[in-house]
């Protein structure tokens, strides 16, 4: 703004454009671009302070009013001009429009400029803002360079307060790279931050089942069952075999019937096949037995 450059200006542009500012506030889109017009008129006759600050402002102008296409071309002219080969804007106001050219760019889709700018950002500035590591991360996102993403998102979740969406994107990077121990490290961070997210759970079970750590596995789908998270089918078949696979046929049997016997998982031939054979790894003849006349009974062709 026009107020934080008036040691950068000359003291007659100063006073217009601070006119033009108390315009811009109070809504009068028309007469501040009529006053900002006579300056644009005169550029050659100004300093490059003058014509950078001038350029700033008409930029603001066209940001007020959602013409952001127009406004990054005037915030683009204030951050280009020099003067004797330094910028033409003060340092403070020249960081806020390197921050939003990157914003702008990212808008826009030009990733590799939304690229440029944020990370001048982030070196300019004493403490970056949240906005600025964001932007650079989802610039390296949206052209798939997801390794160079990680940094930029690790530093928020330094820096700032837990954001869900920043740990998802983490996540969902680590484990399309395949790096499985980081993406567990994020999805247990997760379920510390935000414990009522059911899908957080099952994904972290999942996770330790892929990287085959069932014991971990069970502990996570255990507390998922006492906290009521696991309601559809594939969860509790994923709880089940997890159960088998810790050599614990007896407690995956007991969920699979209670889970049949809720609705929660279909009580067809499949279901009841497989836990005929959990209860004969249990050593439960008498069930085994029952489970498998059921089973029997809802073949296609009515045989086991």
């Amino acid at each position: 703004m026009a107020s934080d450059s008036s040691s950068a200006l000359s003291m007659k542009t100063y006073k217009k454009l601070s006119q033009v500012e108390n315009l811009l506030y109070e809504d009068e889109y028309s007469k501040a671009q009529s006053q900002l017009d006579k300056l644009l008129r005169d550029l050659s006759e100004l300093s490059p302070a003058d014509t950078a600050y001038t350029y700033h402002m008409q930029a603001l102008l066209y940001f007020y009013q959602q013409n952001y296409t127009s406004a990054r071309k005037y915030f683009l002219k204030s951050y280009q001009v020099k003067d004797d080969g330094q910028p033409g804007l003060n340092n403070k106001t020249r960081l806020q429009v390197v921050e939003m050219l990157a914003n702008l760019a990212l808008q826009d889709e030009d990733y590799l400029r939304a690229i440029k700018f944020s990370q001048e950002y982030l070196q300019m500035a004493e403490k970056p803002s949240k906005s600025g590591y964001l932007i650079l991360a989802s610039a390296y996102y949206q052209t798939a360079d997801y390794e160079k993403a990680i940094e930029p998102l690790e530093q928020v979740n330094k820096l700032f307060k837990p954001d869900r969406s920043v740990h998802s994107t983490l996540f969902a990077i680590y484990y399309q790279l395949e790096r499985l121990p980081e993406a567990t490290l994020i999805a247990e961070e997760m379920i510390r931050y935000w414990p009522e997210k059911a899908e957080y759970w099952l994904q972290l079970a999942s996770l330790y089942l892929e990287q085959d750590k069932y014991m971990e596995s069970l502990e996570v789908m255990q507390l998922s069952s006492i906290q009521g998270f696991i309601n559809h089918q594939d969860e509790f078949m994923q709880y089940v075999y997890a159960l088998y696979e810790k050599n614990l046929p007896n407690k995956a049997a007991i969920i699979l019937s209670s889970a049949m016997n809720q609705s929660a998982v279909e009580a067809n031939h499949e279901n009841y096949a497989l836990l005929a054979a959990l209860y004969v790894e249990a050593k439960e003849e008498n069930n085994a037995l029952v489970s498998y006349k059921k089973a029997a009974e809802l073949a296609p062709d009515g045989k086991e």
